[in-house]
């Protein structure tokens, strides 16, 4: 069974990573294999709600474009990974500010070249 639940709003500070890490984790909790993503290039929270075994970005050994998802420091079942690790200044003042155009290119090309993200 697959089950995609997807959080989007354009306001931010309403609680959407909150509710997605809560959810992620009670699903993996319960037994369930849960990936969770976070394509929030400006301003990524993962990286502080979940603490990875290991926070590094790993290259797949199958595919060198995609990466590898982080697995949670509580939980073996989670896999996650967010743009805050692949870049770890976003949402920092003076970090990059980019483009609508380039966004939409980040978006769509680099989010579904996780390798393995439970779906």
């Amino acid at each position: 069974m697959f089950l995609d639940i997807s959080f989007m709003d354009a306001v931010g500070g309403v609680g959407k990573s909150t509710v997605a890490v809560n959810l992620a984790m009670s699903l993996a909790i319960k037994g369930l294999r849960t990936g969770l993503l976070d394509a929030d290039i400006y301003g990524p929270s993962i990286p502080l709600l979940l603490k990875a075994k290991d926070a590094t970005v790993r290259r797949s050994s199958i595919n060198i474009k995609n990466v590898c998802p982080l697995t949670a420091d509580s939980n073996d079942l989670l896999k996650f990974i967010s743009f805050g690790h692949v870049n770890p200044n976003a949402g920092a003042p003076g970090a990059v500010n980019y483009r609508k155009y380039l966004v939409c290119t980040i978006t769509l090309n680099r989010i579904p070249r996780v390798e393995n993200l439970p779906h």
